[in-house]
């Protein structure tokens, strides 16, 4: 899918990635990916591993695993997980995971690009992200992208206390 060259940042490890290659999920990221989950999320917002398994291998969700290599071998860096809602003609984001020593290097925007490209491959309008209100500190991010908050948040948010709903309109590039 992609491959790329990066330096992870000082804060726990000193060493460089040689290359990050995005790919589809396979059964064994199963761990690497619960560990990412837990550091990336507050504790409200983490996923349990039956959870998250479930999530992984249904049918309808795709998952773009951001696997970088080093010494040591290969390590999930990052991911986004992704439902299509085909009747709504939108791209759900239903996760979006970059290890903290991965933050600020341009992953997440990697990934999020890819959901832009999966929406309009699949000919769909919009790239939705629910953003639970711990996770707040998403939504720079998310304007930076150029998404923009939807004023109702349902049915993902009942409350509208809980979270918000962040969309962004994709061209699918037809012409009419």
């Amino acid at each position: 899918m992609g491959k790329g060259k990066i330096m992870l940042s000082a804060r726990n490890r000193t060493e460089a990635v040689e290359e990050v290659v995005f790919r589809g999920f396979r059964p064994d990221d199963l761990d690497g990916l619960f560990m990412l989950d837990q550091r990336s999320y507050p504790p409200a917002c983490r996923l349990r591993y039956p959870q998250l398994r479930a999530l992984l291998l249904d049918a309808d969700t795709a998952t773009l695993v951001a696997e970088g290599r080093d010494a040591e071998g290969p390590l999930v860096i990052g991911a986004l997980m992704v439902r299509t809602e085909a009747a709504a003609s939108r791209l759900v984001v239903l996760s979006l995971m970059v290890d903290e020593d991965f933050q600020r290097l341009g992953l997440g925007r990697r990934l999020m690009g890819w959901a832009q490209a999966a929406c309009r491959g699949r000919g769909l309008r919009q790239v939705i992200v629910p953003l639970e209100r711990e996770i707040a500190a998403g939504e720079p991010f998310l304007r930076a992208l150029g998404f923009q908050p939807a004023e109702d948040g349902a049915p993902f948010f009942d409350d509208p206390q809980a979270g918000r709903l962040w969309t962004l309109a994709v061209d699918s590039g037809e012409t009419p």
